[in-house]
C-alpha cells in the first residue's frame, strides 16, 4: 500500500502542476505514464503518486515539466494571472500551421488528426513545413489511404 508522501508545496500549487502533468501525459505520451516518466527523468511509481494525488511534485519533476512545455515555474504552479495562458504544445509551429489551415478553410479536427504526433527531434520545424506535412496527410486520408492501415474502399494497403 502506497503511503502519502510529504508535499513540499502548498496544495494549490501541487493541484495546478498535477493538472498540467496529466495533460502533458495525455497529449505527448497517449496516457502512457511509463513513457512519460522516462522522458521526464523520474520513476513511473513517483509519477503515479503525483498523478493520483498521493504525493506532490518535486523539484526534479517541476524542472522537467517546465523544460518540456516551455512554461515558467510560476505558470506551472498557477501563480500567474488568469489572463495568461500557455498552450501545452510541444511543437508551437504545428499549432500555428493548423491555425493557418483552418483560416484557409480546412476543418480543424481533421487537421489536428492529420498532424504528426511527434518527431524524432525536439526541434520545431517552420510552420510552412508543418502545413505541407498536414496537407499531404489530409490528401492521403481523403483518397482513403492511411499509413499502416488498410482502409475499406481502396485496394491499397500501405
Amino acid at each position: 500500500m502506497a503511503t502519502r508522501q510529504k508535499e513540499l508545496l502548498p496544495a494549490q500549487d501541487n493541484a495546478h502542476a498535477r493538472e498540467v502533468l496529466i495533460k502533458l501525459i495525455e497529449a505527448e505520451f497517449d496516457g502512457n505514464q511509463r513513457a512519460a516518466a522516462k522522458a521526464l527523468g523520474v520513476t513511473q511509481p513517483a509519477l503515479s503518486l503525483v498523478v493520483n494525488n498521493k504525493g506532490g511534485v518535486g523539484a526534479k519533476l517541476i524542472t522537467a515539466i517546465c523544460s518540456r512545455t516551455g512554461m515558467s515555474v510560476d505558470q506551472l504552479l498557477g501563480r500567474v494571472p488568469e489572463t495568461v495562458t500557455v498552450p501545452l504544445e510541444r511543437y508551437p509551429n504545428r499549432a500555428r500551421a493548423i491555425a493557418l489551415l483552418v483560416e484557409s478553410g480546412d476543418d480543424e479536427v481533421e487537421c489536428r488528426e492529420a498532424a504528426p504526433v511527434a518527431l524524432d527531434s525536439d526541434e520545431d520545424p517552420d510552420p510552412l513545413w508543418w502545413v505541407d506535412q498536414i496537407r499531404s496527410e489530409l490528401a492521403r486520408r481523403r483518397r482513403g489511404i492511411r499509413v499502416g492501415v488498410r482502409t475499406v474502399g481502396t485496394d491499397e494497403g500501405i
